[in-house]
């Protein structure tokens, strides 16, 4: 090799060097921004100080022009269903970020195609769960937005390969993960045994403790852990009123994520004077530090 063709290598080498570098800094540029817009935008158990961030995200140059949009996909439990989780595609405006769309039940990974449409590249996500089969929809711009439900036209479910760039990971090392599932129904069984032998409190430690802990019953949302433990308090644990022997029943635990899980079920009491109130529910969990947490529950009691 001629000293030529050395220095040609060199600058090679110099130039893939310099543009990773802009790269990265460009990214890193995006995150201050990124997290402005989520934190007006998303509830506040999202971005709680002090806890993992509840959404993964990718920058990307969605319409080859230098800029870089930003692909959020969701994991927190208010943000997921039994078809998967919430995904925001965002655009850079000045030097904040605004909402182009919102998507909902995706499931990653999340590509960007090397088709486009009105000047913005294609992008395809998983769909499946909640009765829905396993696939890849492809998502057009149509020169305002993305489709927002992944699941009906104008999306399109893809039968052939598309050529494309994976930008956020297949969460094939959580999605049905049998150890999260095993996890969720040991605080379900903790509070059946804790229920049967009468300690409420200990029932309630399978729930946020929070005054931002959600029930829906009765057509009435209520608030608050405290709040819950006076309701099952004064229902089943005040004079004139028993607990019962209490069963859950047909479970099936769907996990959305590697911090949120969706629960449906069914309940069944059975009192000392024979009779056996019952109903079904669903319930939302969050994974925190010190393990997985109620933080929704709407449970509905059958007529007698």
């Amino acid at each position: 090799m001629n000293i030529h063709q050395q220095l040609l290598r060199c600058i090679a080498a110099i130039l893939v060097f310099v543009a990773t570098c802009l790269a990265q800094s460009s990214e890193s540029a995006s995150e201050g921004p990124l997290r402005k817009f989520l934190e007006n935008y998303l509830t506040a158990p999202v971005l709680r100080p002090g806890e993992d961030r509840r959404y993964s995200s990718a920058f990307v140059d969605l319409r080859d022009d230098g800029s870089l949009e930003a692909i959020v996909y969701l994991t927190d439990g208010s943000w997921c269903g039994s078809g998967g989780c919430t995904t925001l595609v965002l655009a850079p405006k000045d030097s904040e970020y605004e909402l182009v769309t919102k998507i909902t039940i995706t499931r990653r990974p999340i590509r960007v195609l090397n088709s486009k449409a009105n000047g913005w590249h294609d992008l395809s996500v998983v769909v499946g769960g909640g009765g829905i089969s396993v696939y890849e929809a492809k998502l057009s711009f149509d020169g305002k937005t993305y489709p927002s439900n992944p699941s009906m036209p104008p999306a399109l479910r893809l039968n052939a390969e598309i050529a494309g760039k994976v930008v956020l990971e297949p969460q094939s090392q959580w999605l049905g993960n049998g150890d999260a599932e095993k996890e969720v129904e040991k605080v379900l069984r903790a509070q059946q045994e804790a229920w049967n032998r009468q300690d409420l409190d200990a029932f309630m430690a399978g729930y946020w403790k929070s005054p931002e802990l959600t029930f829906f019953s009765d057509a009435k949302e209520n608030h608050g852990w405290q709040a819950a433990l006076d309701r099952y308090r004064a229902a089943y644990a005040s004079p004139g009123h028993e607990m019962g022997k209490l069963d859950f029943s047909d479970l099936r635990i769907d996990v959305l994520g590697p911090d949120a899980a969706f629960v449906r079920g069914a309940w069944h009491l059975t009192m000392s004077d024979g009779k056996t109130p019952h109903g079904i529910f669903t319930l939302v969990f969050r994974k925190f530090p010190d393990g997985w947490k109620i933080v929704h529950d709407h449970t509905s009691a059958a007529k007698e």
